[in-house]
C-alpha cells in the first residue's frame, strides 16, 4: 500500500503551446496518490490550488491544512485496508456510478431512489461529473424541482437520497456540503391535481373501442365498475369471490382491511368474459404473469408498466382525449358509476362516507372500519341497480 501527498503545477493557458520548461506556473494543486494492490487512483484536495503570488503566511497556513487533510485520509484508508473502494476520483462521471448503485440497491424505496436519480441526472446533464456538484448546484436543482410543481416533501426526499449516494461515493468531499444551508423551508404552493373521470358515454366508448390486449380491457372495465385498485386486480383470485362478494385483503394507508366488494351485473359479465383467457389461479390473466423475475416487486412493476402502456393506447384509440390512469378509473367509479348518471334508479343515493368505505378508505380519527361485515340495504340496492355497457372484444 502506497499513500503519497503530491503536488501538480498548473500552467497558464496562454503558454500551452510552449514546451513545459518554458511555461509559466499559475498555481499548484495537491492530491493524494493512492496505490493498493496495483490499483492506483488520485484523491484531490478540495480548493487545494495555491496561487504563485499568494502571500507566504497564507500559503503556509493552507499547506498545513492540506497536510492535515492528507494525514487524516491516510489513517482512514489504512483502517479500511483492501476493502477501500477506489472510487474517490472527483472527475468520474456521475451517471455510470448511479446505475451501479441502483443495481445493488435492495431497500423497498428503490422506485423513489430511481426517481431522485432521474431528476438529478436530467438537471445535471449526461456528462456531469462529481467535481461539478456544489451547494450552489444543489440549490439550483431544488429550485428546478420547485418550478416543476413537485411537493416540498418530495423535494426533501429526493435530496436525501441523492446526498446519501454522493456521501457514499465521495466521503471526504461531499460530507463538507452543508445541506442545512439549502433553502428548503420557503413557502411552496401545493398544486392540487385535477380529478379526471369518464362519463357513461366515454365508458361505453371504451367498452366498444379496440384494444391490443382484451385481458387489459376486461381488467380496466372491472376496475371502473368495482372501484378496486390495480394491485387488488393483480392479486384477485377465484377463491376471493364467494356468493357475489369479493373478500380480498385491501391495503389502504397503514391498515390492512377486508372490505367486501359487492357484485353488480356488469362485474358478473366481465368475470364471465375473462374465462376466455383462463388462468389456474387468478381471475384476470394479465400479461407477463408467467414470466420469471428476480423479485416479486420487479415482477409487479413490469406487469403494471406493460398494462399502463396498453391502457394508454386503448384510451387514445377509443377517442378519449384525457390522460387516464389505473387510479383515475377509481375516480370514474366513485363519480360516475356510483353517481346519478350510473344508476338506473336516480332516487337511490349513496353518501360520500359510504363511497369512501366502498373504495377501502378508513377514518383515521377513530379507526372505524365501516361496512367491513354488514352492508346497508340501500347501498346494496344502489350497487345492484348500476347501469351496464355493451362490451365488444
Amino acid at each position: 500500500m502506497s499513500l503519497t501527498l503530491r503536488v501538480r503545477p498548473n500552467y497558464k493557458h496562454e503558454d500551452a503551446h510552449l514546451p513545459p520548461k518554458q511555461r509559466r506556473i499559475n498555481s499548484h494543486s495537491y492530491y493524494l496518490d493512492i496505490c493498493i494492490d496495483g490499483n492506483r487512483t488520485r484523491e484531490w484536495y478540495r480548493d487545494g490550488k495555491i496561487p504563485v503570488d499568494m502571500p507566504t503566511k497564507e500559503k503556509n497556513l493552507l499547506i498545513e491544512e492540506i497536510k492535515s487533510w492528507a494525514f487524516r485520509r491516510k489513517e482512514n484508508i489504512r483502517l479500511e485496508g483492501n476493502n477501500m473502494p477506489l472510487r474517490y476520483n472527483s472527475h468520474l462521471p456521475i451517471a455510470p456510478e448511479m446505475d451501479k448503485y441502483l443495481k445493488n440497491y435492495k431497500n423497498k424505496d428503490d422506485r423513489k431512489v430511481s426517481g431522485a436519480f432521474l431528476s438529478f441526472r436530467s438537471f445535471m446533464g449526461p456528462k456531469a461529473r462529481f467535481s461539478m456538484v456544489t451547494e450552489t448546484k444543489l440549490q439550483d436543482w431544488i429550485d428546478d424541482m420547485d418550478s416543476k410543481k413537485l411537493a416540498g416533501s418530495t423535494i426533501k426526499g429526493y435530496l436525501t437520497k441523492v446526498m446519501a449516494f454522493l456521501t457514499k461515493m465521495h466521503k471526504e468531499y461531499f460530507l463538507k456540503l452543508d445541506v442545512s444551508r439549502l433553502d428548503l423551508e420557503k413557502p411552496r404552493i401545493r398544486h392540487k391535481k385535477k380529478d379526471i373521470f369518464n362519463t357513461m358515454a366515454e365508458i361505453q366508448a371504451l367498452a366498444s373501442g379496440p384494444c391490443t390486449d382484451n385481458r387489459i380491457k376486461l381488467a380496466a372495465l372491472f376496475t371502473i365498475f368495482s372501484g378496486m385498485e390495480f394491485v387488488e386486480i393483480y392479486h384477485l383470485r377465484h377463491e376471493h369471490i364467494v356468493k357475489g362478494v369479493i373478500s380480498e385483503p385491501r391495503h389502504k394507508g397503514f391498515v390492512e382491511r377486508t372490505v367486501p366488494v359487492l357484485f353488480n351485473d356488469m362485474m358478473y359479465e366481465l368475470v364471465a368474459l375473462a374465462k376466455q383467457y383462463p388462468h389456474t389461479e387468478y381471475v384476470f390473466d394479465l400479461p407477463l404473469r408467467d414470466k420469471v423475475y428476480p423479485t416479486d416487486r420487479k415482477k409487479y412493476d413490469a406487469i403494471y408498466n406493460q398494462c399502463s402502456a396498453i391502457l394508454k393506447k386503448w384510451v387514445k384509440d377509443s377517442g378519449i382525449p384525457q390522460h387516464i390512469t389505473w387510479h383515475g378509473l377509481r375516480h370514474t367509479y366513485t363519480t360516475t358509476v356510483l353517481g346519478k348518471e350510473g344508476r338506473k334508479n336516480k332516487a337511490l343515493e349513496i353518501d360520500q362516507k359510504t363511497k369512501g368505505a366502498l373504495l377501502g378508505h378508513s377514518e383515521k380519527s377513530n379507526q372505524v372500519q365501516t361496512y367491513d361485515h354488514v352492508v346497508p340495504d340501500h347501498v346494496r340496492e344502489a350497487i345492484e341497480n348500476i347501469n351496464v355497457v355493451k362490451v365488444e372484444l
